[in-house]
C-alpha cells in the first residue's frame, strides 16, 4: 500500500522472487530507493562495509566533516561547505564559508560544541 511522509509517497513491494523494494513516487512512475532481502544477518556480516565507510579515502564519509540528524518534519545535515535542511518536501540550504559559520551552526541545530576545532 502506498504511505505518503514529509518525504513523498512511498511503497514496499515485493521486486522479484528474493528481493524486496522500498521506491518513491515520481510522476506517474516509481524510483527504488532500497533493494533488500528479510534475510536475518549476524552482527559482523556489517563489519566490513562499517570499517570501509569510518576509514576508507573512497568513503564519502571521510571526506570532510559531516553531521546529520532525522527531525520530526525532515532532516538536518551540517557538512564544512553547507548546511541543508530538508523539511515537509522542500530545502534549504545555507552556505557555510568558515570554521565559525560551522561551529555556531554546530552548536545551535545539532547542540554539539566542538573542543580545539
Amino acid at each position: 500500500m502506498e504511505q505518503q511522509d514529509d518525504a513523498g509517497v512511498f511503497i514496499i513491494r515485493r521486486f522479484d522472487d528474493t528481493y524486496i523494494e522500498a521506491a518513491k513516487k515520481d510522476g506517474d512512475g516509481w524510483i527504488s530507493q532500497y533493494i533488500f532481502t528479510d534475510a536475518a544477518r549476524a552482527i559482523y556480516e556489517f563489519e566490513a562495509m562499517c570499517d570501509f565507510q569510518q576509514y576508507s579515502p573512497a568513503s564519502h564519509f571521510t571526506q570532510g566533516k559531516l553531521c546529520s540528524i532525522l527531525t520530526e518534519k525532515g532532516r538536518k545535515t551540517l557538512t564544512d561547505r553547507k548546511f541543508v535542511v530538508t523539511a515537509s518536501g522542500g530545502k534549504t540550504t545555507t552556505p557555510v564559508e568558515s570554521e565559525e559559520k560551522f561551529d555556531r551552526i554546530l552548536r545551535r541545530e545539532f547542540n554539539i560544541v566542538r573542543q580545539n576545532p
